[in-house]
């Protein structure tokens, strides 16, 4: 998801695409590795990164931390 988290008009479907870690049957958006990380992902990245998702899958599971902050809450 850290690699998503750039200016909305700069990420794109395949932006998307090639941030996802496919497996057989799902593709997966990863957690930054270290917490202080995810505090360069905002509502907008978070918002534009669904957004794309619902274009491309039928489903999308969005697994967040606990709590909820503004992120959490856009999702």
């Amino acid at each position: 998801m850290l690699e998503l988290a750039a200016p909305p008009q700069e990420v794109t479907a395949e932006v998307v695409q090639s941030a996802r870690t496919p497996s057989l049957r799902l593709s997966v958006l990863l957690a930054p590795l270290q917490p202080e990380e995810g505090d360069r992902i905002r509502v907008e990245h978070v918002k534009h990164v669904l957004t794309l998702l619902r274009r491309q899958f039928t489903f999308t599971v969005v697994d967040t931390w606990p709590g909820f902050d503004d992120r959490v809450l856009a999702a």
